[in-house]
């Protein structure tokens, strides 16, 4: 039998304070999400005033408030929609248990928008049959974005070409395995073909989506409300304003008037219902005060470091990793990827997530060059390449090396193509 002994053992942890956690909490909470806590907080804190300055001429992102508590609010904020809401919507009149199958075949969504998996192996890893999924799998290929729920390109393909195009609906069920493999030639042999005939054919696959759910995230980052807006004034000086800027807690007139009553302060349960609203209110006020100052913080240097972007047209954005901004912002590196996580930027012409404001470099020898400056060349060379010889990974990273200077190995420039969304040389070459 183990002889039981006792001891002390002596540990060390880091243990955040509550008010801590809520300000990294809500300092990560992009506007959309932040309002409506907000709301919540001012409908349902006794301690509190939710104060909303009203739009003054030539501000951006200010909106006008409502009159009082009874007010209805306006809704200037459209939040995101989730993914299985934004599907369900579609079709309404699920029963019970297809509800359940469908919410269980979205969440096996990839991050394209593709159910890989057949029927078969997801029963296994559920309480239904592959029978029962088959239908709702049916109901959920069918909705928009066209696409959705497809197990491979070619199946996506064929969910968005219309019924009238019966010559390239044939072309894609006949040559399916070899246009997944990108086996071309292979294609030629079959369909009797040369080479214009297949480029025409595969120009007109160039306008279906092969990421479903890559589009409508495009078209939900539509409508969030940036957190921060630049624009110039009369005098052509850049400023930024914040869309908490224009909101302010405050205390109430109520809660004021209830502690100037020593009647009423006598009540030991009001007194402790107040205690703790009074509390969580004096957190909110401070992780709001905090969010708002860091994020000016980052507008501000934004607008320093990346002045020739703002002032220039056509300018790229110069390399600014995060864990240097977080050095020169003081911040903790976690800290600031917070602050960035979810977050938009209004600008004269178009909105920028936050996070593009800090673009990495390739360093390789003496190289240090912005990964901006290395995509703008990479599409200039490839707009203007001859598509009956388009350029390789390799010849790309010889004309970096010989008209730049940039000692870019091949490997690098393909992680990058991809990552950046441009398509392999052969597949350019055949206008895809």
């Amino acid at each position: 039998m183990p002889e039981l002994r006792s001891g002390q053992i002596q540990t060390q942890r880091q243990v955040l304070l509550p008010a801590l956690l809520h300000s990294l909490h809500y300092l990560q909470l992009p506007w959309p999400e932040l309002e409506p806590e907000l709301r919540r907080l001012w409908e349902s804190n006794p301690c509190v005033d939710l104060i909303i300055s009203p739009r003054r001429a030539g501000d951006v992102g200010y909106e006008a408030a409502s009159e009082g508590r009874e007010g209805r609010w306006e809704e200037n904020l459209a939040g995101r929609e989730s993914l299985e809401n934004y599907l369900a919507h579609q079709v309404p009149e699920l029963g019970e248990e297809e509800k359940k199958i469908f919410s269980f075949l979205v969440s096996h969504l990839d991050e394209r928008g593709y159910l890989k998996e057949s029927m078969e192996e997801l029963a296994r890893g559920s309480p239904w049959t592959a029978k029962a999924l088959e239908p709702v799998r049916e109901i959920l290929c069918s909705l928009e974005p066209k696409g959705i729920g497809a197990q491979d390109t070619v199946d996506c393909w064929l969910a968005q070409v219309a019924e009238g195009q019966a010559p390239l609906r044939e072309f894609l069920v006949l040559n399916r395995e070899d246009l997944l493999a990108k086996r071309y030639g292979r294609i030629l042999r079959r369909m009797h073909w040369d080479r214009r005939q297949l480029a025409q054919a595969l120009r007109g696959l160039r306008g279906l989506a092969t990421a479903p759910l890559k589009t409508w995230s495009e078209d939900e980052a539509l409508r969030r409300v940036p957190d921060i807006y630049f624009s110039k004034d009369e005098a052509g000086n850049w400023r930024l304003r914040l869309a908490s800027e224009a909101y302010t807690l405050r205390w109430s007139e109520g809660y004021k008037d209830w502690l100037a009553d020593e009647g009423q302060r006598g009540d030991r349960a009001a007194s402790a219902y107040f205690r703790t609203q009074r509390q969580l209110a004096r957190r909110w006020m401070h992780a709001l005060a905090q969010r708002t100052a860091t994020l000016r913080r980052i507008g501000e240097s934004i607008l320093e470091k990346q002045r020739p972007f703002f002032e220039e047209e056509d300018h790229p954005l110069q390399a600014w990793p995060q864990k240097e901004a977080a050095e020169e912002l003081g911040l903790n590196p976690a800290t600031l990827c917070r602050a960035l996580r979810g977050k938009y930027a209004a600008l004269p012409w178009g909105t920028l997530a936050l996070v593009d404001f800090f673009p990495g470099a390739w360093r390789g020898g003496n190289s240090d060059i912005p990964l901006p400056q290395i995509r703008r060349q990479l599409q200039e060379w490839i707009a203007a390449e001859d598509r009956e010889k388009p350029l390789s990974d390799g010849a790309l990273a010889e004309k970096f090396r010989e008209e730049l200077g940039w000692p870019i190995p091949r490997r690098t420039v393909e992680a990058h193509r991809r990552r950046w969304g441009i398509a392999p040389s052969n597949d350019r070459r055949y206008g895809l």
